[in-house]
């Protein structure tokens, strides 16, 4: 069975899209693709209804069908017969739905779908970021690039004690102004924490943290060695994974804009703690993720500027619950047969 995954310009969009699709088939059976509709305007919406149609009646193997589709797409591939398509997001709606009919394809399609009715998807799937009513399969958070399974062998395979607490930072976002001074704040808060729980600190940047942040780490870095033990700077070529200074952790600490590197996080089972600028910051793809699994006991949200006054380890010892199912076990339990 082959699964065509529809990709956007967002790396961790494409990376819970791939993760998924690892669960539904082998890996060589995993076909990535750039196809966008020609444009998004809501004038052609009517025109890629109708094309949708009149693919579904005529079938994928007629001339004027594939012709037709190469009209609406940036990328066109005949779909083989029983395969699935798997898509995320209202832009992506549109390349699904024309690339499965007149294919017998069915599509997987990640929450509530906007441009299309409900008749359209074989799967719908609801995460805490993108709520659906009614969907066929449910995650605790979104698919991530490593199972559970995977992080308990590695773990296991270094032997050691585990007196480290993992940083990831992103960066600002919609809905999220972490500016420099909070950046600042942010260290020295995480400084003193890991100070008074006698523990090392390794941090990672991403893509978006931007130069302010990155500057601040090597100076803190080149004065703190014997608090902060590892750093991964993206402007520097470093491209070790967050899964690299996960499996060392014992506790996690993570930015809120990115849903992404919260899910990684929870993903562990180990303490994650979120950091917001402020309590009043939100954005509905992170925040709902936040707020489901806060409401768990399975996350803490703090404000940079509380995170020198929160007591971590009082709340791990007293209110913290690891989620329960890795999201591969979750997705394979409900989408196989």
């Amino acid at each position: 069975m082959k699964v065509y995954v529809l990709q956007s310009k967002y790396h961790g969009s494409n990376q819970q899209l791939l993760a998924l699709a690892s669960v539904l088939t082998e890996t060589h059976h995993i076909i990535p693709l750039s196809c966008e509709v020609v444009s998004r305007k809501r004038v052609f919406y009517p025109l890629y209804r109708l094309l949708i149609f009149i693919r579904s009646r005529l079938g994928q193997d007629s001339s004027v069908s594939e012709r037709l589709a190469r009209w609406a797409l940036t990328d066109y591939v005949n779909v083989e017969a029983g395969s699935f398509i798997l898509a995320k997001t209202a832009p992506f709606e549109f390349p699904a739905a024309i690339l499965a009919s007149g294919s017998k394809a069915g599509i997987l399609f990640i929450g509530r779908p906007r441009r299309l009715s409900r008749q359209f998807y074989k799967t719908l799937i609801s995460t805490p970021s993108s709520p659906v009513e009614n969907a066929d399969c449910s995650l605790d958070y979104l698919p991530v690039s490593f199972r559970y399974v995977e992080f308990v062998e590695a773990r296991r395979s270094l032997n050691k004690e585990h007196r480290i607490w993992c940083v990831l930072l992103g960066g600002k976002a919609r809905g999220y102004d972490y500016s420099d001074g909070c950046w600042e704040n942010l260290l020295n808060g995480l400084m003193d924490r890991a100070r008074n729980a006698g523990v090392l600190l390794s941090i990672s940047t991403s893509p978006r943290s931007g130069d302010e942040v990155e500057r601040l780490l090597r100076t803190y870095r080149e004065a703190y060695p014997e608090v902060i033990s590892d750093t991964v700077l993206w402007r520097e070529g470093d491209r070790r994974k967050p899964f690299d200074l996960l499996v060392n952790a014992s506790c996690v600490f993570v930015t809120e804009d990115s849903a992404s590197m919260i899910s990684e996080a929870l993903n562990t089972r180990l303490p994650v703690i979120d950091i917001t600028p402020s309590c009043n910051c939100r954005h509905s793809l992170t925040a709902g993720l936040v707020e489901y699994h806060c409401a768990r006991g399975s996350m803490l949200r703090v404000a940079v500027d509380e995170i020198s006054a929160t007591d971590v380890k009082g709340w791990i010892e007293t209110e913290w619950k690891p989620v329960e199912e890795c999201w591969s076990d979750a997705a394979r339990r409900q989408l196989l047969p």
